[in-house]
């Protein structure tokens, strides 16, 4: 036991020198490392600030840009701990998330139809800090890198859309991280942000009135031209009634052609939006 508690001191008597030894900054890494919640030593941060000021430009630069912005999560910040941890009970939460988190931030996404597994589940701190963070919005890790530690990089890399895209685009730019009422969580009115948005006519079909654009076209890949979900009429009568249609009298004269040989699947001047 003498010889346990001997190395223990040597070992912290080691770790103190060394952090002695050390900048500010990196002491304040390697601490942050080790522990939860380490405080900014803001009067260590000045005094290497104020040393780096006399130096060159360059450097000052290089220090600005590694000085590494800290966001906090409000409660923390006032030290209101009991806001979200039972004092009586070594600091256990006062209700689980995400009624935890229902406490203080309104959730306006519960009621859409395709939901992100993390924000269906309730699970919160899947994706964000409870106290502070080096990512706005308190996430545990900013950009892509967050979306990558579920989803596989090389799927969605290998996409042919995503291929496509920038790669100073984030995931976000056209997925919603909590929910959406469009399939993979495509944000109403992304498709705009790339491709020139369809006039509205004075007839509109009603999926390009709505912005659903993930009606009709896949927002990935597909096997069918401009990424149309399903091929032909296939895709027409997936929400127009075939029979009626088919059995009408016009269409029935024209067996044998699509319905975009007659009708602009997006709108036009004339009505039932004919070519």
């Amino acid at each position: 036991m003498f010889r346990l508690r001997k190395n223990i001191v040597f070992v912290l008597a080691a770790i103190s020198l060394l952090l002695a030894a050390c900048s500010p900054s990196v002491r304040y890494k390697i601490m942050n490392t080790i522990f939860d919640d380490v405080p900014v030593q803001v009067d260590e941060i000045v005094a290497v600030a104020d040393t780096v000021m006399r130096t060159d430009s360059s450097t000052v630069a290089s220090f600005a840009m590694n000085l590494e912005k800290v966001y906090y999560h409000e409660p923390f910040v006032d030290k209101d701990c009991a806001k979200c941890h039972d004092q009586q009970h070594l600091g256990q939460l006062v209700v689980e998330e995400p009624e935890l988190c229902k406490k203080c931030h309104e959730v306006k996404f519960e009621n859409n139809t395709f939901q992100h597994g993390p924000s269906d589940a309730g699970f919160c701190t899947s994706c964000h800090r409870p106290h502070k963070s080096a990512s706005p919005n308190l996430l545990t890790q900013g950009g892509n890198s967050l979306c990558y530690t579920c989803h596989e990089i090389e799927n969605v890399e290998n996409s042919i859309v995503h291929k496509e895209i920038s790669d100073s685009k984030d995931c976000i730019t056209c997925h919603d991280p909590h929910s959406s009422d469009k399939r993979f969580m495509i944000k109403k009115g992304v498709c705009n942000t790339c491709h020139d948005e369809v006039d509205k006519s004075e007839f509109t079909h009603g999926p390009v009135a709505a912005g659903f654009c993930s009606s009709c076209h896949e927002s990935h890949e597909s096997t069918n031209n401009h990424l149309l979900a399903q091929n032909g009429q296939k895709l027409c009568f997936s929400c127009h009634d075939s029979k009626l249609i088919l059995n009408d009298k016009v269409h029935g004269k024209e067996k044998g052609k699509e319905c975009t040989d007659c009708h602009d699947p997006h709108g036009g001047s004339k009505e039932f939006m004919l070519n």
